[in-house]
């Protein structure tokens, strides 16, 4: 019984480093300006979800997991119902902005995307489609399917999200480790300056300043496009900044609140050193409140920052956020608000499960 408890206390170390090394070296081989191959993708998912799955079968939380992931069934679907109904409430309709249609004409159009049918039919053809991966066509591009769309738009997004939050975790973190651990003196507060700086200041404006300064200045990057390791340092910084922001503050909060703790003072009674009781004791019970902000954001940053995308010419999915909406395009809209409601989902759950990982004695029902 004992081998076997050291045997998974050993897999639950090794299954998530393996899981983070091999998401790291992706992204750094992707930012890179490597293509990726997709058995590469594919290994990394199964890996993170190899981890998943048996940190949840050891720790009794298998049951939560099958019902959390029924729920994010009904969520999505009473998301889909609720977005399809109060897009056809709204005044106006797909096609109304085009410049005086023929009667005729609009009618024909229409009638192509059975807009002239009941509006419980089409609630059921496109439920129906939903369950099948089918989201329609786009009315605005016209002859293409809203998932070609998401598909051809989602990788960039994807790409600038990984990085922005690898960076916003690399330099979050430890900022906010450093910040604690010199509390109160002036390297605390020149870091907590600069976090509230970052916070504070919009990226629509933090990206101007850096493309006047390092693109039309030094000559250093390029001002836009998406296409290689010089195109990516600059979205890549801009997106990343406020995360980063905000998790140094957090980090630093909550290492200031458990370097109080018992375990922390029987730490430096037995002579620690300062690091080994930041980095092995206190950091692991201090990401809770990190992981708690972790998930909604990341969730955002991947589905693409319309601000970011905008300024450096980035084909995401951002703009289709934005533009689906004022073009009316209801497919459109549609996909991108489910793709969005299942990321925010499972980022979610995938925080619940992590929150039972730093700290055993959290108990999920």
């Amino acid at each position: 019984m004992s081998e076997n408890r050291q045997w998974i206390r050993q897999l639950n170390v090794i299954l998530p480093i393996g899981a983070l090394v091999a998401i790291l070296l992706t992204a750094v081989w992707s930012f890179a300006g490597y293509s990726i191959p997709n058995s590469v993708i594919v290994g990394d998912i199964v890996l993170v979800a190899v981890f998943f799955a048996f940190h949840a079968a050891t720790h009794g939380l298998t049951n939560y997991v099958l019902k959390r992931l029924l729920q994010t069934l009904f969520v999505v679907w009473a998301i889909a119902t609720l977005t399809f109904f109060l897009l056809r409430t709204i005044p106006g309709g797909p096609f109304d902005q085009d410049k005086a249609l023929p009667p005729e004409v609009k009618a024909a159009i229409e009638a192509k995307y059975d807009l002239n049918s009941p509006l419980y039919k089409q609630y059921i053809q496109y439920i129906e489609g939903v369950a099948t991966g089918h989201l329609g066509y786009s009315y605005k591009y016209v002859g293409r399917e809203v998932t070609d769309i998401v598909a051809s738009s989602a990788p960039a997004s994807l790409q600038l999200g990984l990085f922005a939050m690898i960076l916003a975790f690399i330099v979050g973190i430890p900022a906010g480790v450093y910040a604690a651990a010199n509390h109160n003196n002036w390297k605390d507060n020149i870091t907590m300056v600069a976090a509230t700086s970052f916070i504070s200041v919009p990226s629509f404006l933090v990206a101007p300043i850096l493309i006047t300064i390092f693109c039309f200045g030094l000559n250093w990057l390029p001002v836009a496009q998406w296409d290689g390791t010089s195109f990516y340092i600059m979205p890549v910084i801009v997106l990343g900044l406020q995360p980063a922001a905000v998790i140094a503050r957090l980090t630093r909060s909550s290492v200031l609140e458990v370097i109080r703790s018992d375990f922390v003072r029987t730490a430096k009674a037995k002579g620690l050193k300062q690091r080994t009781i930041l980095f092995k004791h206190v950091l692991k019970n201090s990401l809770i409140p990190v992981l708690s902000y972790a998930g909604p954001v990341t969730a955002g940053v991947l589905s693409g920052s319309f601000v970011v995308e905008d300024i450096f010419n980035i084909p995401g999915m951002a703009k289709h956020f934005i533009l689906s909406v004022t073009n009316r395009d209801y497919p459109l809209v549609l996909g991108v608000t489910l793709i969005y409601a299942t990321l925010l989902i499972l980022a979610n759950l995938v925080v619940d499960i992590l929150y039972t990982y730093f700290d055993p004695k959290i108990k999920l029902a």
